[in-house]
């Protein structure tokens, strides 16, 4: 039930997407405003990440994090 309130909430408060999902855990991710030809993030989606990553812990006190890779960036949400 978490999970699905915690995709839900992500939907409404940003612009990033579901990436996957297992009992465990849930993941976030976008590289909206990254450069995919130098393969850096872009520092607005580094920022929206660890804000969402606040909200989530605010709302849901659950563990999560971010994580870059490439242009990529990436929130995770442990639920267990």
């Amino acid at each position: 039930m978490t999970g699905t309130k915690i995709k839900e909430f992500v939907k409404q408060q940003s612009y990033f997407e579901l990436d996957y999902e297992t009992d465990e855990t849930i993941a976030f991710i976008t590289r909206e405003n990254g450069c995919v030809g130098s393969e850096t993030t872009g520092i607005k989606d580094v920022n929206e990440g660890l804000r969402l990553v606040k909200l989530i812990k605010q709302k849901f006190n659950v563990p999560a994090s971010t994580e870059e890779c490439d242009e990529w960036v990436f929130v995770n949400v442990e639920l267990s």
